[in-house]
């Protein structure tokens, strides 16, 4: 869990593709009215990775669980 200020000030979308970067996203779900977004794929070891970020104001908020695929 984390947070950081949104000093690019970064729209919901532009927020959700600089996290993306150059992954291969299995999950993606923006939520325009709430303002928050999450992303889902696998890690180098295989493992599910699970980020959420809500946009309140010019901060942004992070939530990112790994987990392994049984689980």
């Amino acid at each position: 869990m984390g947070g950081q200020y949104n000093a690019l000030e970064r729209t919901l979308a532009e927020a959700a593709d600089f996290a993306a970067g150059e992954r291969v996203i299995a999950y993606r779900r923006l939520n325009e009215k709430q303002n928050w977004f999450v992303l889902s794929w696998l890690d180098d070891e295989g493992k599910i990775v699970y980020l959420r970020q809500q946009l309140s104001g010019d901060t942004i908020c992070a939530l990112q669980f790994t987990y392994p695929p049984s689980e």
